[in-house]
C-alpha cells in the first residue's frame, strides 16, 4: 500500500455513472457553422480579455471548435505542441 488506497483496488467501483437521459442539468450541442463564425467575429472585434487580444481570442476558439480543445487543454498548449513527430 503506496497511499490511502490499497494496491490492486479500483476506487471508482462503488460510483454509479450518471444517466445523461435523465439527469441533464446542462444540454449540450455543437455550434452550427453560423453560430461559430459569429463566435470568432465577436473575440476578434472585441477588446482584450484576460490578456488576450481579441485576434488571439479568436484563434483560440477557432482551434477549441475544430479539435474539441478544452480551456484548460488550451492552456496547456506550447509552440511544441504544434510540431508534428517528424520534426522532433
Amino acid at each position: 500500500m503506496v497511499g490511502l488506497i490499497p494496491d490492486g483496488t479500483n476506487p471508482l467501483a462503488l460510483v454509479r455513472p450518471l444517466n445523461t437521459l435523465v439527469d441533464r442539468r446542462h444540454p449540450r450541442r455543437a455550434l452550427s457553422d453560423a453560430e461559430a463564425s459569429l463566435l470568432s467575429e465577436a473575440a476578434r472585434t472585441g477588446g482584450d480579455f484576460h490578456g488576450l487580444s481579441g485576434a488571439d481570442r479568436a484563434m483560440l476558439y477557432i482551434v477549441a471548435l475544430s479539435l474539441g480543445f478544452r480551456r484548460s487543454e488550451l492552456a496547456s498548449m506550447t509552440p511544441e505542441s504544434f510540431l508534428s513527430s517528424s520534426v522532433l
